[in-house]
């Protein structure tokens, strides 16, 4: 039995109470977004029934496909990550696990699309530690570019919104969060952190390779991405016989996705649940001229993006792992 003492600091008094009091606020969270659309649901009611909906199944279907196309560039970037890493993950390989993953986001703490990520696409020619640095990698990109494209596009085409100088505020808060992971050295801090690559004596020499050019590459790719959910909010709108506007309307609604979908990842909440919500409700509501139809646009946009997940796992779950 060894004699030495434990290098081990303990875990401060204050860091277990928050780390214990997280899910609550969580869960909080949720119980508060439930309740206000309960209340805004009940307060426009009579103008929800009243209102003779028409609901156009090919923009729903539409919407899903420019959904799943948002993940591809996406795909592509995290596949590029591994080769940098010096891995060889095949095309289809690496997509395939990329959209089966996306499911895992639906857990607590979303730690299951890394597991479901790294799992898939492991094997002789990918280390798993890796595939899980690719994960992270990958992820703070997209949001950065996602909150970047936000703060811009809110500054330039929202001026009008009532709660504009809110909405900015945010985007901005959100874009200094997660910028600073981008950044090599900070990820690589980061990523030892979290215990990404625990083990493997060849990961720092891995993830050295992940350099600013690199980032540049990510956003470019993956603002692309932001520009087919954009496009797919704009068709679910569509698809509930509502008036989205003109497709010069386009960048509002890359903004609005954007910006629900990093406070979503922010909060770490199960696929974003409650925060989209929140974010989509209170913009769309001034753009379509009542909170009930924001409410119903955001809970269509749910249905569509959950379905369409569902619908290519099950898809890509029948071509086994070669």
């Amino acid at each position: 039995m060894s004699t030495e003492p434990s290098t081990e600091t303990p875990a401060s008094p204050y860091f277990l109470l928050a780390k214990r009091l997280l899910p609550w606020i969580k869960l909080a969270i949720v119980a508060a977004v439930i309740i206000w659309v309960l209340w805004e649901l009940h307060r426009t009611w009579d103008k929800l029934t009243e209102h003779k909906w028409e609901f156009h199944v090919g923009w729903l279907v539409l919407a899903g496909v420019f959904y799943l196309i948002g993940f591809f560039p996406a795909a592509v970037f995290w596949r590029y990550l591994l080769h940098l890493m010096g891995q060889s993950p095949g095309f289809f390989a690496a997509v395939r696990a990329y959209y089966i993953s996306q499911l895992g986001k639906y857990t607590p703490g979303k730690a299951m699309v890394i597991i479901m990520r790294a799992d898939i696409i492991h094997g002789p020619n990918v280390r798993a530690s890796c595939a899980a640095a690719g994960v992270f990698f990958e992820t703070f990109v997209m949001m950065s570019i996602g909150a970047l494209l936000a703060t811009v596009i809110t500054f330039f085409w929202f001026p009008g919104h009532p709660q504009y100088w809110e909405f900015l505020a945010l985007n901005i808060l959100m874009l200094g969060l997660m910028i600073f992971p981008t950044i090599p050295p900070l990820f690589r801090f980061v990523a030892k952190k979290l215990g990404v690559g625990k083990g493997d004596p060849d990961m720092d020499s891995h993830m050295k390779k992940l350099q600013w050019s690199t980032v540049f590459y990510g956003w470019s790719l993956m603002g692309i991405s932001w520009v087919f959910f954009g496009l797919s909010l704009w068709c679910t709108i569509h698809g509930l016989g509502l008036e989205p506007g003109p497709i010069q309307a386009l960048p509002k609604y890359i903004a609005i996705s954007a910006m629900s979908v990093v406070l979503g990842f922010m909060l770490m909440l199960p696929g974003g649940f409650g925060a989209r919500e929140w974010v989509l409700i209170h913009f769309l509501a001034p753009m379509l001229g009542d909170p009930g139809f924001a409410i119903a646009a955001a809970g269509a946009m749910r249905g569509v993006s959950i379905l369409s997940e569902l619908a290519i796992a099950a898809a890509l779950m029948g071509f086994r792992k070669r």
